[in-house]
């Protein structure tokens, strides 16, 4: 069942979230995260404690209607308080992002267009054959427009980037294996499109985590009371 709720949050999350909407992007997600689970907790209650095949949901009484309002508003502060917890700081979403994201992105060709969009000029590195997919995992939501133009740039403009901004564990590793970049067949965009998803399955795996909890708070009370 907590696998078959993933399916309409994604939806919810598809539709309700955006990072560049800030405040209004997490406002909408919680509230989304509410209404599917306010809906997913009637429905237990009129299947699972009322005994209805149907779940008939417009047969409840008002009383009832009123409890699991109030039961799943609480339950799911549980929801609000990781948004928000995500928004103040993105290093919880890199535990998945790293992690479950990276391993998404493998199935989406990541492989492939690191090992075709990044080239080393070392010798001694082309005969080993590397994976420069790993590449990606130090460039997050926030540093990749950065990243992206230091790749881009010349030896010199590489420079005054450097002294302007300092350096990174990307553009580190970048000079270590004495890499180039091919930004051409739109390269750049197809970057910023990996590094985006790997943020997005990141967040939502958080999300979909809190949901979780919160509906086994909000029907374990209702069970309580009405079981």
């Amino acid at each position: 069942m907590c696998i078959l709720y993933g399916i309409p949050l994604a939806v919810v999350y598809s539709i309700f979230y955006y990072k560049n909407y800030g405040f209004i992007g997490n406002l909408f997600l919680i509230a989304g995260t509410y209404l599917l689970g306010l809906l997913a907790i009637m429905l237990y209650y009129r299947i699972v404690i009322a005994n209805d095949p149907k779940a008939q949901i417009s047969k409840m009484a008002k009383g009832t209607t009123r409890y699991i309002l109030g039961t799943t508003f609480i339950g799911f502060k549980v929801v609000a308080l990781t948004i928000v917890a995500l928004a103040v700081s993105g290093n919880f979403v890199k535990i998945f992002e790293n992690t479950i994201g990276y391993t998404v992105l493998q199935f989406l060709g990541l492989r492939k267009f690191m090992n075709d969009a990044f080239v080393t000029n070392s010798e001694d590195l082309k005969k080993l054959d590397l994976d420069y997919s790993f590449l990606i995992t130090p460039v997050s939501i926030d540093t990749v427009e950065d990243f992206a133009q230091y790749i881009t740039a010349n030896e010199k403009q590489r420079k005054e980037l450097l002294e302007k901004y300092g350096d990174s564990n990307a553009t580190n590793m970048f000079k270590q294996f004495d890499l180039a970049f091919d930004f051409k067949n739109n390269n750049v965009d197809k970057l910023r499109g990996y590094v985006n998803t790997k943020y997005t399955v990141g967040h939502f795996v958080w999300v979909y985590m809190a949901s979780i909890i919160s509906l086994i708070i909000s029907a374990t009370a209702i069970m309580i009371n009405y079981g």
